[in-house]
């Protein structure tokens, strides 16, 4: 069978050697196990996901599913998994079956992502924003999520390796300033309102709800136990564009006021982890050799630097 991958899946593969391959030489046997175990037909690749082999499938009662497979040590479906069935429903995808043993799992099929509707960059962020809202969860404790410090603390040496690793591809102005706010929101984590948070809301992980018009829900989420700031900052991470139509300090700035406005959540707390995640999201990218898509976003961040 061919299964359809993305360049970025297919790169990741060939990062992980011996067992990437290994995993890509399984997935044959694996797909026509799940398919005979969760009773699914017809088949479909799509060229979704960086990190798995994704296709769509029908059930017996005739409904549409996505059947998900991981490639192991990049995509952990299980801790996937284990936040949709958290969720139930609410602003994600329902989780229909699991297999921590293969790393796949199933779940409802959606709609287009937001990025495939043809909607002006303020309403896509809106759409964000509003599924964002239904679908924090408020909990008591990780349950074994990663926490927002924790997450902090990774990205630290990400950013720091990986500069070093790419021989500084952008100033170290810009990575003390990512550092320091690492610094930071690892320190507001103790006093901060903390909830499940989807942790790579995009315009392409929220597709369209088939069963209510304007609603959206979520998939692909990395789960972590953290400031619900941390989701919003994210939207400071896409539509390089937009953001470089005119001076991309100062749509950076009113973008974050914008989100600010609209979720009634810290200002600074939103700019900053845009900034982190702008800045570990660009080295990513080089890192990946996707290096005009790393270059746009290393420069709108060093613009952000005199913000």
């Amino acid at each position: 069978m061919i299964f359809e991958l993305t360049d970025a899946t297919r790169k990741r593969i060939a990062a992980h050697g011996e067992a990437g391959q290994n995993w890509l030489n399984s997935l044959d046997a694996h797909v026509d196990e799940l398919l005979t175990s969760w009773q699914l037909t017809s088949i479909e690749s799509l060229a979704g996901g960086s990190e798995s082999l994704v296709l769509r499938t029908k059930r017996q009662d005739g409904s549409l599913a996505i059947l998900k497979l991981g490639l192991p040590g990049s995509s952990n479906l299980h801790q996937e998994a284990k936040l949709l069935a958290i969720a139930g429903g609410r602003g994600y995808a329902r989780l229909l079956e699991s297999d921590p043993h293969r790393n796949a799992m199933l779940i409802e099929a959606l709609g287009k992502p937001v990025a495939q509707l043809n909607l002006p960059v303020h309403e896509q962020i809106d759409a964000i924003l509003s599924t964002l809202q239904n679908a924090w969860l408020p909990i008591d404790s990780s349950t074994g999520l990663m926490t927002g410090a924790e997450k902090a603390r990774w990205l630290a040496p990400f950013i720091t390796d990986n500069w070093n690793k790419l021989d500084q591809p952008c100033s170290e102005k810009l990575i003390e300033q990512a550092l320091r706010f690492i610094d930071t929101r690892e320190d507001a984590h103790q006093h901060a309102d903390k909830v499940l948070v989807h942790g790579d809301a995009h315009e392409q992980n929220t597709l369209a709800d088939p069963q209510r018009s304007h609603h959206y829900r979520f998939i692909d989420p990395d789960g972590l136990f953290a400031e619900p700031a941390y989701d919003v900052g994210l939207q400071l991470r896409s539509w390089d564009e937009d953001l470089l139509r005119d001076d991309p300090r100062k749509a950076g700035i009113e973008r974050c006021r914008y989100l600010a406005r609209n979720t009634g959540l810290d200002e600074q707390a939103i700019w900053q982890w845009g900034f982190i995640e702008r800045t570990s999201t660009g080295l990513h990218l080089l890192e990946l050799g996707l290096t005009e898509l790393g270059e746009t976003m290393l420069g709108i961040a060093e613009a952000w630097t005199e913000a």
